[in-house]
Protein backbone atom coordinates (compact mmCIF):
# COMPACT_ATOMS: atom_id res chain seq x y z
CA UNK A 1 0.00 0.00 0.00
CA UNK A 2 1.47 3.39 -0.78
CA UNK A 3 1.63 5.82 1.93
CA UNK A 4 0.88 8.93 0.45
CA UNK A 5 1.59 10.74 3.38
CA UNK A 6 5.55 9.58 3.42
CA UNK A 7 5.75 10.84 0.08
CA UNK A 8 4.15 13.96 0.22
CA UNK A 9 6.42 14.95 3.50
CA UNK A 10 9.75 13.75 1.62
CA UNK A 11 11.31 15.91 -1.09
CA UNK A 12 12.80 13.30 -3.57
CA UNK A 13 9.82 11.02 -3.07
CA UNK A 14 7.59 13.30 -4.01
CA UNK A 15 9.48 14.54 -7.08
CA UNK A 16 9.73 11.47 -8.68
CA UNK A 17 6.24 10.78 -7.77
CA UNK A 18 4.76 13.90 -9.10
CA UNK A 19 6.86 16.55 -10.97
CA UNK A 20 8.10 16.17 -14.39
CA UNK A 21 10.98 17.76 -15.45
CA UNK A 22 12.55 17.90 -19.47
CA UNK A 23 15.82 16.11 -20.70
CA UNK A 24 18.58 17.10 -22.49
CA UNK A 25 18.16 17.34 -25.86
CA UNK A 26 19.00 13.27 -27.23
CA UNK A 27 21.01 12.35 -30.66
CA UNK A 28 18.12 12.99 -32.37
CA UNK A 29 17.70 16.79 -30.60
CA UNK A 30 14.38 15.42 -28.71
CA UNK A 31 13.94 16.70 -25.59
CA UNK A 32 11.93 14.28 -23.58
CA UNK A 33 8.95 14.67 -20.20
CA UNK A 34 10.32 12.51 -17.49
CA UNK A 35 9.54 12.06 -14.36
CA UNK A 36 12.26 14.19 -11.49
CA UNK A 37 14.18 11.79 -10.66
CA UNK A 38 16.83 13.26 -7.87
CA UNK A 39 20.63 13.49 -9.04
CA UNK A 40 23.12 13.42 -6.82
CA UNK A 41 23.43 16.56 -5.81
CA UNK A 42 19.62 17.39 -5.52
CA UNK A 43 19.66 14.30 -3.18
CA UNK A 44 22.71 15.76 -0.80
CA UNK A 45 21.14 19.14 -0.22
CA UNK A 46 17.49 17.68 0.19
CA UNK A 47 18.95 16.05 3.30
CA UNK A 48 21.36 18.46 4.16
CA UNK A 49 19.57 21.41 3.96
CA UNK A 50 19.25 24.17 6.97
CA UNK A 51 17.40 27.64 7.51
CA UNK A 52 20.58 29.51 6.19
CA UNK A 53 22.37 27.76 3.14
CA UNK A 54 24.92 29.10 0.48
CA UNK A 55 26.12 27.04 -2.04
CA UNK A 56 29.09 27.69 -4.92
CA UNK A 57 28.45 25.09 -7.74
CA UNK A 58 29.35 24.16 -11.24
CA UNK A 59 27.44 25.24 -13.63
CA UNK A 60 24.35 22.97 -14.60
CA UNK A 61 24.27 20.59 -11.66
CA UNK A 62 20.82 20.75 -11.14
CA UNK A 63 20.81 22.75 -7.91
CA UNK A 64 18.38 25.63 -9.11
CA UNK A 65 15.34 22.79 -10.17
CA UNK A 66 16.44 20.76 -6.78
CA UNK A 67 15.78 23.70 -4.72
CA UNK A 68 12.57 24.89 -6.53
CA UNK A 69 11.09 21.88 -6.54
CA UNK A 70 11.60 21.68 -2.96
CA UNK A 71 10.16 24.57 -1.90
CA UNK A 72 7.33 23.81 -5.22
CA UNK A 73 6.27 20.93 -2.50
CA UNK A 74 5.82 23.02 0.08
CA UNK A 75 3.87 25.71 -1.13
CA UNK A 76 1.56 23.11 -2.57
CA UNK A 77 1.35 20.72 0.62
CA UNK A 78 0.98 23.56 3.13
CA UNK A 79 -1.34 26.66 3.93
CA UNK A 80 0.50 30.38 4.02
CA UNK A 81 3.62 29.98 2.62
CA UNK A 82 5.00 32.69 0.76
CA UNK A 83 8.39 31.83 -1.67
CA UNK A 84 10.53 33.81 -3.48
CA UNK A 85 12.82 32.97 -5.85
CA UNK A 86 15.55 36.01 -7.09
CA UNK A 87 17.55 34.93 -10.36
CA UNK A 88 19.62 37.58 -12.32
CA UNK A 89 18.64 37.91 -15.26
CA UNK A 90 15.55 38.17 -16.97
CA UNK A 91 15.62 34.93 -18.95
CA UNK A 92 16.75 33.25 -16.30
CA UNK A 93 13.80 34.53 -14.14
CA UNK A 94 11.65 33.06 -17.44
CA UNK A 95 12.88 29.65 -17.00
CA UNK A 96 12.51 29.12 -14.02
CA UNK A 97 8.83 30.64 -13.99
CA UNK A 98 8.45 27.90 -16.61
CA UNK A 99 10.30 25.17 -14.92
CA UNK A 100 7.40 26.15 -12.28
CA UNK A 101 3.91 26.07 -14.50
CA UNK A 102 5.43 22.83 -15.61
CA UNK A 103 5.73 21.58 -12.61
CA UNK A 104 2.04 22.52 -11.58
CA UNK A 105 0.79 21.90 -15.46
CA UNK A 106 1.76 18.03 -15.14
CA UNK A 107 0.65 16.88 -11.75
CA UNK A 108 -2.29 14.44 -11.30
CA UNK A 109 -5.77 16.26 -12.02
CA UNK A 110 -6.80 15.65 -8.44
CA UNK A 111 -3.68 17.20 -7.15
CA UNK A 112 -4.06 20.55 -8.45
CA UNK A 113 -5.30 23.12 -6.87
CA UNK A 114 -6.92 26.03 -8.03
CA UNK A 115 -4.62 28.88 -8.90
CA UNK A 116 -4.94 32.70 -8.80
CA UNK A 117 -2.40 34.21 -10.72
CA UNK A 118 -2.02 37.52 -9.94
CA UNK A 119 1.15 38.35 -12.19
CA UNK A 120 3.13 36.86 -15.06
CA UNK A 121 5.87 36.25 -12.54
CA UNK A 122 3.73 34.83 -9.65
CA UNK A 123 1.63 30.64 -8.71
CA UNK A 124 -0.56 31.11 -6.12
CA UNK A 125 -3.10 28.27 -4.63
CA UNK A 126 -5.91 30.52 -3.66
CA UNK A 127 -7.32 27.84 -1.06
CA UNK A 128 -3.98 27.24 0.50
CA UNK A 129 -2.93 31.45 0.51
CA UNK A 130 0.50 29.61 -0.74
CA UNK A 131 2.56 30.90 -3.67
CA UNK A 132 5.89 31.03 -5.38
CA UNK A 133 6.76 34.86 -6.89
CA UNK A 134 9.62 34.60 -8.91
CA UNK A 135 11.68 38.43 -9.85
CA UNK A 136 14.75 39.49 -11.45
CA UNK A 137 17.36 40.68 -9.28
CA UNK A 138 17.77 44.31 -11.03
CA UNK A 139 13.58 44.71 -10.49
CA UNK A 140 12.64 46.70 -7.90
CA UNK A 141 11.41 44.34 -5.11
CA UNK A 142 12.65 44.29 -1.03
CA UNK A 143 10.70 41.80 0.23
CA UNK A 144 9.71 44.23 3.05
CA UNK A 145 6.18 44.13 2.31
CA UNK A 146 5.39 40.54 3.12
CA UNK A 147 6.65 37.52 5.35
CA UNK A 148 8.77 35.53 3.23
CA UNK A 149 9.21 31.40 4.16
CA UNK A 150 11.13 30.00 1.70
CA UNK A 151 13.57 32.79 -0.35
CA UNK A 152 15.54 31.21 -3.23
CA UNK A 153 18.40 33.37 -4.26
CA UNK A 154 19.77 31.94 -7.37
CA UNK A 155 23.20 33.25 -9.35
CA UNK A 156 23.64 35.67 -6.69
CA UNK A 157 27.43 36.23 -7.39
CA UNK A 158 26.21 37.87 -10.63
CA UNK A 159 23.39 40.47 -9.31
CA UNK A 160 24.25 43.56 -10.30
CA UNK A 161 26.89 45.02 -7.09
CA UNK A 162 24.79 48.28 -6.54
CA UNK A 163 21.74 46.42 -5.50
CA UNK A 164 22.94 43.06 -3.88
CA UNK A 165 22.63 44.78 -0.45
CA UNK A 166 20.27 46.50 -0.41
CA UNK A 167 17.85 43.69 -1.92
CA UNK A 168 19.48 40.99 0.80
CA UNK A 169 18.43 43.67 3.14
CA UNK A 170 15.21 43.76 2.72
CA UNK A 171 15.05 39.74 1.70
CA UNK A 172 16.61 38.85 5.11
CA UNK A 173 14.44 40.74 7.28
CA UNK A 174 11.29 39.35 5.78
CA UNK A 175 12.89 36.15 5.93
CA UNK A 176 13.86 36.03 9.70
CA UNK A 177 11.80 32.98 10.98
CA UNK A 178 12.02 31.33 7.30
CA UNK A 179 14.36 29.43 4.95
CA UNK A 180 16.80 31.20 2.54
CA UNK A 181 19.25 29.51 0.37
CA UNK A 182 21.59 31.27 -1.97
CA UNK A 183 22.97 29.53 -4.60
CA UNK A 184 25.40 31.04 -7.39
CA UNK A 185 28.44 29.76 -9.29
CA UNK A 186 31.40 31.96 -8.50
CA UNK A 187 32.79 35.12 -10.01
CA UNK A 188 35.23 37.46 -8.48
CA UNK A 189 37.34 37.37 -5.12
CA UNK A 190 35.51 40.19 -4.08
CA UNK A 191 32.15 40.97 -3.31
CA UNK A 192 28.89 40.32 -1.56
CA UNK A 193 28.58 36.45 -2.14
CA UNK A 194 32.33 35.83 -2.18
CA UNK A 195 32.77 37.48 1.37
CA UNK A 196 29.25 35.73 2.49
CA UNK A 197 30.87 32.45 1.23
CA UNK A 198 34.48 32.85 2.96
CA UNK A 199 32.31 33.74 6.30
CA UNK A 200 30.26 30.59 6.35
CA UNK A 201 33.18 28.47 5.53
CA UNK A 202 35.31 30.34 8.94
CA UNK A 203 32.17 29.75 10.89
CA UNK A 204 31.67 33.72 11.22
CA UNK A 205 28.15 33.35 9.76
CA UNK A 206 24.52 31.49 10.29
CA UNK A 207 25.03 30.29 6.94
CA UNK A 208 25.75 26.81 5.88
CA UNK A 209 28.96 26.43 2.97
CA UNK A 210 28.06 23.83 0.33
CA UNK A 211 30.75 23.30 -2.46
CA UNK A 212 29.95 21.29 -5.60
CA UNK A 213 32.38 20.36 -7.81
CA UNK A 214 32.12 19.81 -11.45
CA UNK A 215 32.52 15.96 -11.35
CA UNK A 216 29.13 15.57 -9.26
CA UNK A 217 27.47 15.14 -12.30
CA UNK A 218 28.18 11.71 -13.90
CA UNK A 219 27.82 13.35 -17.32
CA UNK A 220 30.42 15.39 -17.27
CA UNK A 221 32.59 13.08 -19.53
CA UNK A 222 34.03 11.64 -22.93
CA UNK A 223 34.60 8.65 -24.07
CA UNK A 224 37.91 7.31 -26.11
CA UNK A 225 35.77 7.45 -29.30
CA UNK A 226 33.70 10.44 -28.86
CA UNK A 227 33.57 13.14 -31.45
CA UNK A 228 33.33 16.22 -28.73
CA UNK A 229 36.91 14.76 -27.60
CA UNK A 230 39.79 16.53 -28.55
CA UNK A 231 41.32 14.59 -32.13
CA UNK A 232 44.51 13.84 -29.79
CA UNK A 233 42.45 12.84 -26.75
CA UNK A 234 40.48 9.87 -29.04
CA UNK A 235 42.37 6.59 -27.30
CA UNK A 236 44.20 6.09 -23.95
CA UNK A 237 45.26 9.05 -22.01
CA UNK A 238 48.74 9.67 -20.52
CA UNK A 239 48.19 11.74 -17.72
CA UNK A 240 49.62 15.00 -16.23
CA UNK A 241 50.74 14.88 -12.67
CA UNK A 242 47.74 17.68 -12.45
CA UNK A 243 45.58 14.88 -13.55
CA UNK A 244 46.89 11.89 -11.74
CA UNK A 245 46.46 14.13 -7.96
CA UNK A 246 42.69 15.08 -9.31
CA UNK A 247 42.46 11.15 -9.93
CA UNK A 248 43.81 10.18 -6.94
CA UNK A 249 42.38 12.84 -4.78
CA UNK A 250 38.90 12.51 -6.30
CA UNK A 251 38.43 9.09 -7.82
CA UNK A 252 38.31 10.26 -11.05
CA UNK A 253 38.70 8.34 -14.39
CA UNK A 254 39.58 8.74 -17.91
CA UNK A 255 36.61 9.67 -19.34
CA UNK A 256 36.17 12.49 -17.05
CA UNK A 257 40.04 13.81 -17.57
CA UNK A 258 39.16 13.58 -20.97
CA UNK A 259 36.08 15.69 -20.63
CA UNK A 260 38.40 18.64 -18.44
CA UNK A 261 40.93 18.62 -21.08
CA UNK A 262 38.30 19.29 -23.83
CA UNK A 263 36.44 21.83 -21.80
CA UNK A 264 39.56 23.38 -20.54
CA UNK A 265 40.28 23.94 -24.18
CA UNK A 266 36.84 25.67 -24.64
CA UNK A 267 36.94 28.26 -21.58
CA UNK A 268 40.43 28.36 -21.13
CA UNK A 269 41.39 30.81 -18.16
CA UNK A 270 37.62 30.83 -17.14
CA UNK A 271 37.48 26.52 -16.70
CA UNK A 272 37.64 27.17 -12.92
CA UNK A 273 35.24 29.74 -12.28
CA UNK A 274 32.61 27.50 -14.59
CA UNK A 275 33.78 24.28 -13.63
CA UNK A 276 35.56 24.88 -10.34
CA UNK A 277 37.26 21.83 -8.73
CA UNK A 278 37.74 23.72 -5.10
CA UNK A 279 36.25 26.60 -3.14
CA UNK A 280 39.82 28.20 -3.42
CA UNK A 281 40.95 28.61 -6.82
CA UNK A 282 37.76 29.01 -8.52
CA UNK A 283 37.18 32.85 -7.51
CA UNK A 284 38.63 34.60 -10.27
CA UNK A 285 40.93 37.38 -9.47
CA UNK A 286 39.52 40.46 -10.70
CA UNK A 287 42.95 41.99 -10.72
CA UNK A 288 46.68 40.45 -11.46
CA UNK A 289 47.17 37.41 -9.29
CA UNK A 290 50.78 37.84 -7.80
CA UNK A 291 51.32 34.43 -6.71
CA UNK A 292 51.21 31.58 -9.46
CA UNK A 293 48.24 29.79 -10.09
CA UNK A 294 49.73 26.35 -11.20
CA UNK A 295 51.80 26.70 -7.77
CA UNK A 296 48.34 27.55 -5.26
CA UNK A 297 46.83 24.66 -7.45
CA UNK A 298 49.41 22.45 -6.68
CA UNK A 299 49.19 23.09 -2.76
CA UNK A 300 45.58 22.90 -3.01
CA UNK A 301 45.79 19.20 -4.42
CA UNK A 302 48.70 18.13 -2.32
CA UNK A 303 48.34 19.73 0.80
CA UNK A 304 45.44 20.92 1.92
CA UNK A 305 43.92 19.09 4.66
CA UNK A 306 41.51 19.17 7.69
CA UNK A 307 43.52 19.89 11.00
CA UNK A 308 44.31 16.83 12.91
CA UNK A 309 43.75 18.47 16.39
CA UNK A 310 42.00 21.75 17.35
CA UNK A 311 41.66 23.01 20.18
CA UNK A 312 40.95 26.20 21.88
CA UNK A 313 40.86 27.80 18.44
CA UNK A 314 44.42 26.17 17.39
CA UNK A 315 44.64 24.31 14.63
CA UNK A 316 47.00 21.79 14.40
CA UNK A 317 48.47 19.53 11.54
CA UNK A 318 51.45 18.23 13.13
CA UNK A 319 52.26 18.34 16.65
CA UNK A 320 56.01 19.95 18.11
CA UNK A 321 58.26 17.15 17.87
CA UNK A 322 61.87 16.90 19.59
CA UNK A 323 65.15 18.15 18.36
CA UNK A 324 62.67 20.06 15.71
CA UNK A 325 63.22 24.23 15.27
CA UNK A 326 59.99 26.21 14.91
CA UNK A 327 59.49 29.50 13.50
CA UNK A 328 56.15 31.45 14.54
CA UNK A 329 55.04 34.09 12.30
CA UNK A 330 52.59 36.94 14.59
CA UNK A 331 50.43 39.70 12.48
CA UNK A 332 48.47 41.25 15.59
CA UNK A 333 45.02 42.63 14.44
CA UNK A 334 43.40 45.51 16.59
CA UNK A 335 40.56 42.91 18.02
CA UNK A 336 37.37 45.00 16.40
CA UNK A 337 34.77 42.30 16.08
CA UNK A 338 35.03 43.19 12.73
CA UNK A 339 37.82 43.77 11.92
CA UNK A 340 41.11 42.14 11.44
CA UNK A 341 42.45 39.15 12.58
CA UNK A 342 44.57 38.04 14.60
CA UNK A 343 47.19 35.40 13.10
CA UNK A 344 50.17 33.24 14.60
CA UNK A 345 51.33 30.94 11.79
CA UNK A 346 54.07 27.96 12.80
CA UNK A 347 56.23 26.34 10.16
CA UNK A 348 58.64 23.65 10.47
CA UNK A 349 62.12 25.13 9.85
CA UNK A 350 63.51 21.73 7.72
CA UNK A 351 60.58 21.30 5.89
CA UNK A 352 58.79 24.72 6.34
CA UNK A 353 55.80 22.82 6.74
CA UNK A 354 52.74 24.97 8.05
CA UNK A 355 51.88 22.75 11.42
CA UNK A 356 49.48 25.05 12.72
CA UNK A 357 47.56 28.26 12.91
CA UNK A 358 45.55 30.30 15.17
CA UNK A 359 43.10 33.45 13.97
CA UNK A 360 40.57 35.28 15.85
CA UNK A 361 39.38 38.87 16.19
CA UNK A 362 40.30 39.08 19.85
CA UNK A 363 42.34 41.09 22.24
CA UNK A 364 45.79 42.34 21.38
CA UNK A 365 46.51 40.72 25.25
CA UNK A 366 44.93 37.39 24.60
CA UNK A 367 46.44 37.23 21.59
CA UNK A 368 49.89 37.67 22.55
CA UNK A 369 49.50 35.41 25.65
CA UNK A 370 48.76 32.76 22.69
CA UNK A 371 51.43 33.31 20.43
CA UNK A 372 53.32 32.43 23.49
CA UNK A 373 51.33 29.15 24.08
CA UNK A 374 52.31 28.54 20.90
CA UNK A 375 56.24 29.33 21.15
CA UNK A 376 56.35 27.46 24.45
CA UNK A 377 54.66 24.35 23.22
CA UNK A 378 56.47 24.02 19.73
CA UNK A 379 60.43 24.10 21.90
CA UNK A 380 60.66 27.72 22.21
CA UNK A 381 59.96 28.58 18.39
CA UNK A 382 61.29 31.70 17.34
CA UNK A 383 58.47 34.26 17.18
CA UNK A 384 58.73 37.19 14.51
CA UNK A 385 56.11 39.60 15.91
CA UNK A 386 54.95 42.10 12.74
CA UNK A 387 55.58 46.12 14.29
CA UNK A 388 54.29 48.09 11.77
CA UNK A 389 50.87 49.63 13.06
CA UNK A 390 51.99 49.68 16.45
CA UNK A 391 49.65 47.21 18.00
CA UNK A 392 52.49 44.67 17.44
CA UNK A 393 54.11 46.35 20.51
CA UNK A 394 51.55 45.32 22.82
CA UNK A 395 52.54 41.77 21.84
CA UNK A 396 56.56 42.42 21.90
CA UNK A 397 55.81 43.89 25.66
CA UNK A 398 53.65 40.56 26.77
CA UNK A 399 56.98 37.99 25.41
CA UNK A 400 59.44 39.98 27.13
CA UNK A 401 59.75 37.19 29.56
CA UNK A 402 59.71 34.65 26.26
CA UNK A 403 63.47 33.31 25.66
CA UNK A 404 63.21 33.67 21.32
CA UNK A 405 61.97 36.80 20.01
CA UNK A 406 63.30 37.94 16.65
CA UNK A 407 65.04 41.18 16.79
CA UNK A 408 66.65 42.44 13.65
CA UNK A 409 69.53 43.23 15.15
CA UNK A 410 68.93 46.39 16.89
CA UNK A 411 65.20 46.19 17.98
CA UNK A 412 62.61 43.42 17.94
CA UNK A 413 60.01 42.72 15.64
CA UNK A 414 59.74 42.93 12.09
CA UNK A 415 58.51 46.00 10.49
CA UNK A 416 57.14 45.61 7.13
CA UNK A 417 57.73 48.71 5.37
CA UNK A 418 58.49 49.40 1.60
CA UNK A 419 61.89 47.40 1.20
CA UNK A 420 60.76 44.78 3.25
CA UNK A 421 57.69 43.71 2.01
CA UNK A 422 58.77 42.88 -1.41
CA UNK A 423 61.28 40.93 -0.11
CA UNK A 424 58.72 38.55 1.94
CA UNK A 425 56.53 38.69 -1.33
CA UNK A 426 59.02 37.30 -3.45
CA UNK A 427 60.11 34.82 -1.11
CA UNK A 428 57.15 33.97 -1.14
CA UNK A 429 56.92 33.45 -4.59
CA UNK A 430 59.30 31.65 -4.96
CA UNK A 431 58.90 28.97 -2.37
CA UNK A 432 55.12 28.16 -4.08
CA UNK A 433 56.95 27.81 -7.56
CA UNK A 434 59.90 25.56 -6.51
CA UNK A 435 57.38 23.58 -4.04
CA UNK A 436 59.27 24.51 -1.28
CA UNK A 437 56.82 25.06 1.15
CA UNK A 438 53.88 22.78 2.41
CA UNK A 439 50.57 25.03 3.26
CA UNK A 440 47.65 22.83 5.09
CA UNK A 441 45.33 25.62 5.94
CA UNK A 442 42.60 26.62 3.28
CA UNK A 443 42.23 29.88 4.87
CA UNK A 444 45.53 31.09 4.07
CA UNK A 445 46.11 29.18 0.89
CA UNK A 446 42.86 31.26 -0.13
CA UNK A 447 44.35 34.72 1.26
CA UNK A 448 47.37 33.51 -1.20
CA UNK A 449 45.58 33.86 -4.30
CA UNK A 450 43.35 36.45 -3.69
CA UNK A 451 46.46 38.81 -3.57
CA UNK A 452 46.73 40.83 -6.64
CA UNK A 453 47.65 43.80 -8.02
CA UNK A 454 45.18 46.74 -7.11
CA UNK A 455 46.74 49.06 -9.41
CA UNK A 456 48.41 52.27 -9.01
CA UNK A 457 51.46 50.68 -7.72
CA UNK A 458 49.48 48.53 -5.15
CA UNK A 459 49.86 44.85 -4.35
CA UNK A 460 47.12 43.45 -1.83
CA UNK A 461 43.65 41.82 -1.56
CA UNK A 462 40.40 43.62 -2.70
CA UNK A 463 38.03 45.36 -0.48
CA UNK A 464 36.16 42.93 1.62
CA UNK A 465 39.02 39.90 1.56
CA UNK A 466 41.79 39.50 4.50
CA UNK A 467 45.22 39.39 3.71
CA UNK A 468 46.33 38.44 7.52
CA UNK A 469 47.20 34.76 7.69
CA UNK A 470 49.22 35.69 4.60
CA UNK A 471 51.46 37.49 5.94
CA UNK A 472 51.70 35.68 9.29
CA UNK A 473 53.08 33.09 6.80
CA UNK A 474 55.31 35.55 5.21
CA UNK A 475 56.77 36.58 8.56
CA UNK A 476 57.38 33.39 9.60
CA UNK A 477 59.28 32.41 5.74
CA UNK A 478 61.03 35.64 5.41
CA UNK A 479 62.91 34.95 8.79
CA UNK A 480 63.42 31.19 8.38
CA UNK A 481 65.05 31.64 4.91
CA UNK A 482 67.12 34.86 5.75
CA UNK A 483 67.79 34.85 9.17
CA UNK A 484 68.34 31.02 10.27
CA UNK A 485 70.00 32.09 13.22
CA UNK A 486 67.34 33.85 14.80
CA UNK A 487 65.52 30.27 14.29
CA UNK A 488 68.28 28.23 15.95
CA UNK A 489 68.65 30.65 18.76
CA UNK A 490 66.66 28.53 21.47
CA UNK A 491 68.12 24.93 22.71
CA UNK A 492 65.39 22.77 21.10
CA UNK A 493 63.44 20.67 23.56
CA UNK A 494 64.33 16.75 23.56
CA UNK A 495 60.95 14.48 24.24
CA UNK A 496 62.37 11.40 25.60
Amino acid sequence: MVDIKKILDDDELFAKNFLKIPTKPDSDGVVHLVPMVYNAVQSYLAKNLTRRNIIVKARQLGVSTGILSRNFRKILTHEHIRSLLVAHKDDSTAMLLDRVYGFYENLPDEMKPMTDRESQRQLRFARLDSGIHIETAGARISGRSETIALAHLSELAHWLLERTKELMAGITQATKSGEITIESSPKGNSGYFYELYQAAKRGDSVYKPFFFPWWWDKDYRLGRESSFALPRDRGKLQFTDEETSLMNKYHLDEDQIRWRRATIDELKDLFPQEYPENDIDCWLSTGTAVFDAIAIRRQQLQHISSPIKEEDGIKYWKMPLGGHRYVIGVDSGKGLPKGDFSVATVLEEKSCEQVATYRARVGTDLFGEKAKYLGKIYNNGSIVVETTGGYGDVVLHLLADYPNVYTDGSKKGWNTNSKTRPLMISTLATALRSGDIIIHDDVTLQEVSDFQDLGNNRLGVPFGSHDDSLFALMLALVVRQYHPQAVARAKPVRYH
